[in-house]
């Protein structure tokens, strides 16, 4: 389905549980003009650090 995302949960008490993350319609509050978009509420987890190899 194009709207949910699968997934398994890799760290915590729910470790190894498969879940599905739906599209949430997120609908912004601070334009003067009102719209509805459909939004994964998922965030990057990872980060690359390229400091030390900068000289």
């Amino acid at each position: 389905l194009p709207n949910i995302i699968e997934a398994t949960v890799l760290t915590g008490k729910a470790r190894g549980l498969h879940v599905f993350i739906p599209k949430i319609p997120l609908i912004p509050s601070d334009t003067p003009f009102h719209f509805k978009r459909l939004q994964f509420p998922v965030n990057l987890s990872f980060s690359i650090t390229i400091n030390k190899s900068q000289g």
